[in-house]
């Protein structure tokens, strides 16, 4: 039986919880910590309860917990517990050895029941070095009794030496145009290997024209937004100095400019998910362009249709930068019976040119573009509302986005 991980808001990732450092004197992971336990449903009867962690293959370690009351554990089980409740049972959270802890924030993953065991698995990979706790507590197991008690087991996955894998470093940049408008919503950075969690605002920095730091360009969340294999960090510009009308808007302004040039900044101290720093830092300057502030039109893209018989390239001209990971998602190839068609699909020319090249030759026939409707530019704005919306302007003056609640298509023949 499974159980589905805690609900969290879907734009932020679902991990909340400061890495804290490890020590070199804890156990290693493959060690249990095993506990006599009376069992209040049997009086006179003591469970042997374990807790264990299981080695990852995928990076994604699991908890354990052996030994419990079968009976209470498939009532449980069959009572299908929401996952609030297994997380009072068996907590997952980062921090040292010591008191037990109900405050801590829990990290984010998925409960099971199988064979008389309680799991916990994470939901993303670990990083080296840091502490991570399973707690489990006997009194919520059973319904009642001393919750002050809690047996609790620590993982840590060793710092990687230097000869374990190649340092990391900034791949990519989105968007990478050497334009970007002024209301401009956020920043994709792609590294070559997962980064560590929790320290990202610290070393990227916006400067001015004079090299003097932009103040407080970001929104600086605590759970910093990382895809889950912890390689591509999306880092928001402050929509509130974005969206006119608002107070951080009216009080500070924006924080780029039209007409001036800013400089990003990612200092080659931050530390990948091993604990080493970046091969290099990164600089990357750029002109700020008027505010974008119109949907994205399919109706006005540019398609050059391939030929049938070979795998021959499909290209789309956006004329315009479109959000780089959305682009790459968000668009999709099928024939006229709606079957998807499987191919590659890459970005060129600052965003500008989207390109699909199939798996198999074309055939001839009619084919369609699938576009969603989450599909943005690089301000924020959909096919379906804008992202920034002035109030006080009129219906006339005010640039409207078109309904397109399902998206929209884009049909093409190949010949």
């Amino acid at each position: 039986m499974r159980f589905l991980r805690p609900a969290f808001p879907r734009w932020i990732p679902a991990v909340l919880a400061g890495l804290l450092a490890a020590s070199s004197a804890l156990p290693t992971a493959a060690e249990d910590s095993v506990y006599p336990v009376a069992s209040p449903a049997e009086p006179g009867r003591t469970n042997t309860i374990s807790v264990r962690w299981k080695k990852p293959r995928d990076g994604r370690p699991v908890a354990e917990v052996t030994g419990l009351d079968p009976v209470r554990l498939a009532t449980l089980a069959a009572q299908s517990q929401p996952p609030t409740d297994w997380r009072r049972i068996l907590a997952v959270h980062t921090g040292p050895r010591g008191a037990v802890r109900r405050d801590l924030p829990q990290l984010a993953g998925d409960y099971s029941v199988t064979n008389g065991v309680l799991r916990f698995r994470m939901a993303f990979p670990v990083n080296h070095g840091v502490e991570y706790r399973a707690e489990f507590h006997p009194a919520e197991f059973h319904g009642g009794g001393d919750d002050t008690v809690a047996y609790d087991r620590l993982y840590l996955l060793p710092p990687a030496s230097d000869r374990d894998r190649p340092q990391t470093a900034l791949a990519e940049v989105h968007p990478s145009a050497a334009e970007l408008p002024e209301n401009l919503l956020k920043f994709y950075l792609r590294f070559s290997g997962p980064m560590g969690r929790g320290d990202a605002y610290r070393h990227i920095r916006l400067l001015d024209e004079s090299g003097a730091p932009v103040d407080l360009p970001f929104l600086e969340l605590d759970e910093e937004l990382w895809d889950p294999e912890q390689t591509r960090l999306t880092l928001l510009l402050d929509p509130g100095r974005i969206k006119r009308g608002v107070l951080p808007n009216e009080q500070s302004g924006s924080a780029l400019v039209v007409g001036r040039h800013y400089t990003l900044v990612v200092d080659a101290a931050w530390t990948d998910a091993s604990g080493r720093p970046l091969k290099s830092g990164f600089r990357r300057r750029f002109r700020v362009g008027p505010a974008d502030r119109r949907s994205p039109d399919p109706e006005q893209w540019t398609l050059r249709p391939p030929v049938a018989g070979a795998r021959t390239v499909l290209d789309v001209s956006f004329g315009e930068p479109l959000d780089h990971a959305l682009a790459e998602r968000l668009l999709t190839v099928h024939d006229l019976a709606g079957k998807p068609v499987d191919g590659s699909v890459s970005l060129s020319d600052s965003d500008r040119k989207w390109t699909f090249v199939p798996s198999a030759p074309w055939r001839p026939g009619v084919y369609r573009i699938r576009v969603g409707a989450a599909l943005e530019d690089l301000a924020g704005n959909r096919m379906d509302r804008l992202f920034d919306v002035d109030l006080a302007a009129t219906p006339s003056t005010s640039a409207s986005a078109k309904p397109a609640p399902d998206g929209a298509v884009r049909t093409f023949e190949v010949r």
